[in-house]
C-alpha cells in the first residue's frame, strides 16, 4: 500500500468542483460589474454637477437636464429624458441644492434567479 506522503494531485471530482466554483465567480463578476460601473458613472456626474459654482443660480429643470447631458455623455441609458421623473429629485432651499437619484437594477443571473441592486445617491452643495 502506498503511503499518504507520496500521493499528490487532485481527484477528478475535486477538479470539477473547483471549475464550477470558478465559473460561478466569473459569472457573478460579469453580471455585477456593469451595475456598479453604471453606479460609479452616476456618482461622478452628480458630484461634478454639484461642484459647479453656478448651480445655485439654475432652475431645477436646468439642473436635471444638465445631469441628463452628463449621463448621456457617460453612456448611462437607465436614466434619460423619458425616465428621469421616476429616478431624479432636485430640491432647492435658498442657496442649497440637493440632487437625489434612486433606482433599482435587476439583472437575470440564470434560470429564475436574479441579482438585485438598490442604489440611493444624494449629493448636496
Amino acid at each position: 500500500m502506498k503511503s499518504l506522503r507520496k500521493q499528490r494531485g487532485m481527484t477528478a471530482s475535486g477538479l470539477m468542483f473547483g471549475l464550477v466554483l470558478a465559473a460561478l465567480v466569473v459569472l457573478l463578476g460579469l453580471k455585477v460589474f456593469p451595475m456598479y460601473m453604471e453606479s460609479f458613472k452616476i456618482d461622478t456626474a452628480m458630484e461634478s454637477l454639484i461642484a459647479d459654482s453656478k448651480i445655485v443660480d439654475r432652475s431645477k429643470r436646468e439642473i436635471i437636464f444638465s445631469l441628463l447631458k452628463r449621463l448621456d455623455i457617460d453612456d448611462v441609458r437607465r436614466i434619460n429624458e423619458q425616465t428621469y421623473k421616476e429616478f431624479v429629485k432636485v430640491s432647492k432651499v435658498k442657496r442649497k441644492v440637493s440632487i437625489q437619484v434612486k433606482y433599482r437594477v435587476e439583472v437575470p443571473l440564470f434560470s429564475n434567479l436574479s441579482l438585485v441592486g438598490d442604489f440611493d445617491k444624494l449629493v448636496e452643495n
